[in-house]
């Protein structure tokens, strides 16, 4: 029998772990247990499966989603602050979503809003 993260192939279902965490994305609380856990595997084996697919692990990836999400927003101007933005995508600590952000996408985030009229 296959755990529901899986497809008919056996490869992980990136849609249902990105819904999952598309659901609770401003719940900065959202750990590998609570998303194992929705999808009804375990840990371990969500973070195995994960890491082989995608090359990271349930926690990278899930900043990694945020950080995706958080930069649709800046664009879009959803939010028009760096700070609204950040908690919208689960982010508490403002400055840490600023370096994350900026090492990720080699730009600010303020620079995302000012370049898209925003600002």
């Amino acid at each position: 029998m296959k755990n529901s993260v899986y497809q008919s192939d056996s490869k992980p279902c990136l849609q249902q772990i990105e819904r999952v965490i598309e659901n609770n994305i401003s719940n900065p609380l959202l750990t590998n247990y609570q998303l194992a856990t929705a999808l009804g595997v375990s840990c371990s084996l969500l973070t195995e499966n994960l890491k082989d697919a995608t090359g990271v692990t349930p926690r990278k990836y899930i900043r990694e989603y945020r950080l995706k999400m958080a930069f649709k927003y800046l664009e879009s101007g959803k939010f028009l602050t760096v700070g609204q933005t950040a908690s919208a995508v689960g982010f508490i600590n403002v400055g840490y979503f600023n370096r994350k952000f900026t090492a990720r996408f080699n730009i600010s985030p303020f620079q995302v809003l000012k370049n898209n009229g925003w600002r």
